[in-house]
C-alpha cells in the first residue's frame, strides 16, 4: 500500500511537472490573417484620454528549408481613433502598413534574422524612420514577435510557473510568469516594477529621443521625484487559445502602465480570420 501510495504521488508530480512545446506547422504557402481589436486609455491629474486600434495583419510562410524557414509578416490595414497624442503611441502599424517585415526562423519557430531592414526604412519620412529604427534590426524585431500574441509563444517549451522576460519599448522589463499551460490554453501574467535609478535613465532617453536638452538633468530629475513621479510599475495578463497547429487561434491581454504620474491601460483582442 505505501509503495502503491509512492507511485501515485510520483505520478501526480511528474503530471504536474508536464511541458507543451508550441512548434507551429511551417509549411511553404501557409498564409494566417489576423484581426486585432484594442483600446487605449490614460489618465494622470491633468487629463484622460483614449484612442481604439484596429489592425489586420497577414503571416505567411516561405522557402522552408532543414535548418530555417523564410517568413513575413505584413500590416494590411490600420485604423486608429481617439486623441491625436494616443494615436501616435501605435503609430508603427501605419508607418508599416502593406511594408511585409521578412524574416528568418529556426525550423521550431524561434526568431534567427530580420533580413530586410534596409528595405523596411525605403520611403520612409524622416519621422517615420525614427519609429522604424526601434524594429528595423534583429534585437528590435525580435521585441516585436515576443511581443505579438500570434508569435510569442514560437520554439517555447513550457510548463506551468516559467517565466520569460522582454522589453516593452525599451522602457520596461516585464517578467511573464505561465500560470497555466497546455496545448489548448496557456494563460500569463506581467509584472515589472523599476527601480529608480533605471526610471531615471528611462526619463533621460526619452528626453533625449524627443530632442529635449538634458544638460541639466538632475533638477529635472528632482523635479520628478518633488512632483511623486519617480516611480513605475506594470502589470497585465493574458489567454492563448492554440489551434492544432499551434498557430494561435484567438487570444486576449490586459495591461495597465504606471510612469512618471501617468496610468495607462491597454486591452487587446486578437482573432484568426
Amino acid at each position: 500500500m505505501r509503495i502503491a501510495s509512492m507511485l501515485l504521488g510520483l505520478a501526480l508530480a511528474t503530471t504536474g511537472m508536464a511541458q507543451t512545446t508550441f512548434t507551429p506547422t511551417l509549411r511553404q504557402g501557409m498564409v494566417k490573417n489576423y484581426e486585432l481589436v484594442s483600446d487605449l486609455t490614460t489618465s494622470s491629474d491633468r487629463q484622460n484620454a483614449k484612442a481604439a486600434i484596429k489592425v489586420d495583419s497577414r503571416m505567411e510562410v516561405g522557402q522552408v528549408a532543414a535548418d530555417s524557414v523564410l517568413m513575413s509578416y505584413t500590416y494590411t490595414s490600420c485604423d486608429i481613433t481617439g486623441a491625436t497624442a494616443m494615436q501616435k503611441m501605435a503609430e508603427s502599424y501605419r508607418v508599416m502598413l502593406n511594408k511585409p517585415i521578412r524574416f528568418s526562423v529556426n525550423p521550431d519557430g524561434s526568431f534567427r534574422h530580420l533580413l530586410n531592414a534596409s528595405e523596411i526604412m525605403l520611403g520612409l519620412s524622416d519621422e517615420a524612420k525614427q519609429i522604424a529604427a526601434d524594429f528595423a534590426n534583429d534585437e528590435g524585431f525580435k521585441s516585436v514577435l515576443d511581443q505579438t500574441l500570434v508569435t510569442i509563444l514560437f520554439g517555447k517549451t513550457l510548463k506551468a510557473g516559467d517565466k520569460t522576460s522582454y522589453s516593452l519599448g525599451g522602457l520596461f522589463n516585464i517578467e511573464r510568469d505561465f500560470t497555466s499551460v497546455d496545448a489548448k490554453e496557456v494563460v500569463f501574467k506581467d509584472e515589472t516594477n523599476m527601480s529608480e535609478d533605471a526610471l531615471k535613465e528611462t526619463l533621460r532617453k526619452v528626453l533625449e529621443k524627443n530632442g529635449a536638452d538634458v544638460g541639466d538633468f538632475e533638477s529635472t530629475w528632482s523635479m520628478v521625484k518633488t512632483m511623486g513621479m519617480a516611480e513605475a510599475k506594470l502589470e497585465g495578463h493574458g489567454r492563448l487559445l492554440m489551434g492544432d497547429d499551434n498557430w494561435l487561434v484567438s487570444g486576449e491581454t490586459e495591461q495597465t502602465t504606471e510612469q512618471f504620474g501617468v496610468s495607462m491601460t491597454a486591452r487587446a483582442k486578437i482573432t484568426q480570420k
